[in-house]
This record gives structure tokens, C-alpha cells and sequence, in this order.
């Protein structure tokens, strides 16, 4: 991994335990990471999405954090999406139709705990894009403002 890996997000350098958390990451391990706000838990798994491709699944229970970090990946050209009880019908048959779609290019999408926990529908595409080996990853953000 080098400077230009990090181009897309503007950084020049990694910041301390981003590139042992991105190597473990890429290694397909998995990973507990607790690091403080502005730490740069983000780059720790959007940098691996974009170098393996496929969908990674983030789990996160804050509305704007998703809002943002969905926004944010957009802008860098980067196709994320995000569900939540505020999204639409409309919304959530769109990102379930990109997830089906032979070559994908949906790179991340971001999902609320409730949303997860009460659409079986959507747990069964879920299912079905894991089992064809087009889901990456999974990811818990912010998982101390999980309480069940």
C-alpha cells in the first residue's frame, strides 16, 4: 500500500494502527478496532473495499454518520448507498436491485440495526449475495450505540 492508495481520501500518511487494521483487513481476518473519534476507523475498512471491490456491509445506528459517510464516498466517485427507516420503498428496491445485478456496482452500503433486524426480504438478498461470494465484508460502526 502506498501514498496514492490514500490519494482518494486526501490523506497523505496513515494515522497510528490504520495500516495494521487495513493489512489485517485485506488478509481477510477479522477485526475488532476501537480507536477514538477522528481516529480513522472509516479509511480502516473503505480503503479495503476499494482495493478488493465486491460489497461491504456497514452496520451503523447513527442516521447522519451514515448521511455523511454515504455523501462522502459519492463525491469520490464511489457508488454507496444507504438504508434506513427514513429511506423510501422506492430507495430500498433500488439498492436491492443494484445488489442483484451480475457485476454490481454498489461498493457500500450502510444500514441501520432495525432495518437489518426487520427486513427478512432484505436479509434474504443478503444471504443470497454472501452465499455467490459478492459480499466482502461486514462492518459494525459505531457498535457502542448498539444496545441490543
Amino acid at each position: 500500500m502506498n501514498r496514492l492508495n490514500l490519494g482518494i481520501f486526501g490523506n497523505r500518511e496513515f494515522k497510528t494502527n490504520q495500516l495494521e487494521a487495513v493489512t489485517i483487513t485485506l488478509a481477510d481476518q477479522n477485526l475488532l478496532l476501537c480507536l477514538p473519534t477522528g481516529g480513522g476507523k472509516s479509511l480502516c475498512f473503505q480503503l479495503p473495499g476499494i482495493i478488493d471491490g465486491g460489497l461491504t456491509i456497514i452496520i451503523s445506528p447513527l442516521l447522519a454518520l451514515i448521511h455523511d459517510q454515504v455523501k462522502t464516498l459519492r463525491r469520490l466517485g464511489l457508488e454507496a448507498r444507504g438504508i434506513s427507516s427514513r429511506s423510501t420503498y422506492q430507495e430500498f428496491s433500488e439498492v436491492v436491485t443494484l445488489m442483484k445485478q451480475a457485476e454490481s456496482p454498489l461498493r457500500f452500503l450502510y444500514i441501520t440495526p432495525e432495518r437489518l433486524h426487520r427486513s427478512p426480504r432484505f436479509l434474504e438478498v443478503l444471504r443470497e449475495q454472501y452465499r455467490k461470494g459478492n459480499v466482502s465484508r461486514f462492518v459494525i460502526d459505531e457498535a457502542h450505540c448498539i444496545s441490543e
